[in-house]
């Protein structure tokens, strides 16, 4: 899956492990991605020669060679070249380096879905590609164009959306514009960080680290591997850094360690949160009963309250060695996830419900239910309420959980991480068919289905709206395979 150049130094082949943080869920096939200037916003509705079929609105998927190049312009593509009729629009939105993929990585996800011949009946899938190595602002105005360009090809027919990781960001931001929240109907995000991350808190997770971690290999590789990595991709530490709407970032200020070489780093919670996206967040409360939230979390020690025992830890580290620590620096995309997982869990907050925000509970692991990506509580979108009144650090708390839903539908899956929803993973003994956590007396069901059936149920929602049911007869002609 990597293709990673030999002769690194310890420090830089733990990095190339990182390249393979996926909030697009996407593996990098080389080092060499560079971040374009935020200044260049791309225009909509223009394709660079090739990518398309001459005569087509928007053109069929291309091929894998066409996309080595980073998308100057927001590009819609659609999966079949047969007339829409009296299909309703799917737009699918990619997350992070999505763009590079094949159908934008949803080829499994739309491969499973077109199998169901009222899917077919009912959806045309679209596919958006944009780059995810600008800033978000910068890619909204063009965005919103296309999505407008395509409600006006489709009859201004309501727009669905299938949203990963970051791609829902960008989708949440978009419909901050009534012109846009008023043409798109329902949104389905997987992971996505609605609240931010502590994984993009820079000098936090630094920090976080340095207290955890005292030997110096274990220093120089998750520090250097960290800036080397978000030297570049700043548009990560400045999209989606964690809100802080749980008041949970530490007042530590400048710090300093000499052992075994100088870092540094300013942990002061007015750098590190991310007032942008608690404004939408406040702002967008209307809009949020359109959001069908997906969350999930991987099994660890971390996913409890208090830190492990040190001969719990002891027992477990070969295993833990074998399983994730070769491989993750080999920059195998799920090992990377499961390092994450630990990472995040272990970032230390401020003592809860505390007025001095420098005491910290180095104890508690207060984002342990993550996917290696996503926070549990960002990805389900909960109301910052919630986040305040309550900590959210182990299984136990999730039936709580359910009552403080403000979106139309929020689903938890255990024990799976943040690549599940789109290319079907599962760590070993987790089986195939998973049950909501919310919502277990729906059964049991393969990820993929769990979509399926949320979006066809979407259409018995449409219909209970008084809207007509956009449901017709099969579409004629061979669907184009991406």
């Amino acid at each position: 899956m990597y293709h990673l150049a030999t002769r690194r130094t310890p420090a830089i082949f733990v990095t190339s492990a990182f390249l393979a943080l996926s909030l697009a869920s996407a593996s990098l096939p080389c080092l060499s991605s560079s971040l374009e200037s935020p200044t260049k916003t791309p225009q909509a509705g223009v394709f660079t020669q090739g990518l398309g079929q001459q005569g087509l609105k928007w053109p069929l998927p291309p091929a894998a060679k066409l996309l080595k190049q980073e998308p100057q312009s927001v590009e819609i593509y659609q999966y079949d070249d047969m007339p829409v009729g009296n299909r309703r629009p799917l737009l699918m939105v990619h997350g992070l380096r999505g763009e590079f993929w094949q159908g934008f990585r949803w080829k499994n996800v739309t491969a499973f879905l077109l199998q169901d011949r009222d899917f077919r009946d009912t959806y045309k899938i679209y596919f958006v590609r944009y780059n995810t190595h600008v800033p978000l602002p910068t890619v909204k105005p063009s965005f919103k164009k296309a999505v407008r360009d395509l409600a006006a090809s489709t009859g201004n027919k309501p727009i669905s959306v299938v949203a990963l990781s970051m791609g829902g960001n960008l989708i949440q931001e978009a419909m901050e514009d009534d012109d846009i929240a008023n043409v798109v109907d329902r949104v389905v995000t997987m992971g996505t960080p609605f609240h931010g991350s502590p994984l993009f808190c820079f000098d936090w997770m630094k920090y976080s680290m340095l207290k955890h971690y005292w030997t110096p290999w274990q220093r120089l590789d998750l520090c250097v591997a960290y800036k080397l990595y978000f030297d570049r991709h700043q548009n990560l530490l400045s999209d989606l850094k964690w809100d802080d709407s749980d008041k949970r970032i530490p007042d530590v200020g400048p710090f300093h360690v000499y052992f075994p070489w100088h870092f540094a780093g300013d942990l002061t919670p007015s750098r590190m949160d991310n007032p942008r996206i608690a404004q939408i967040n406040s702002r967008l409360k209307e809009e949020k009963n359109k959001f069908i939230t997906y969350g999930g979390y991987l099994k660890s020690p971390y996913g409890i309250s208090k830190k492990p025992g040190y001969m719990a830890s002891l027992f477990r580290w070969p295993g833990h060695f074998v399983h994730t620590t070769i491989p993750e620096h080999l920059g195998r995309e799920h090992p990377v996830l499961r390092a994450l997982n630990r990472q995040i869990g272990q970032s230390i907050p401020s003592a809860a419900n505390s007025s001095d925000r420098s005491k910290t509970a180095p104890g508690t692991f207060l984002y342990g239910l993550n996917d290696g990506i996503t926070p549990l509580a960002s990805a389900l979108f909960l109301p910052q309420k919630i986040l305040l009144a309550a900590s959210f650090t182990s299984e136990a708390d999730i039936p709580a959980v359910k009552d403080s839903i403000d979106v139309r539908k929020a689903r938890i899956f255990a024990n799976i991480d943040h690549l599940t929803f789109i290319d079907g993973y599962r760590p070993p003994f987790t089986p195939a068919k998973l049950k909501d956590e919310l919502s277990p007396e729906e059964g049991a069901k393969m990820m993929f289905q769990w979509l399926l059936d949320d979006l066809m149920e979407q259409q018995e929602a449409v219909a209970g709206e008084g809207r007509t049911p956009l449901k017709t007869g099969q579409v004629q002609g061979q669907l184009i395979s991406d």
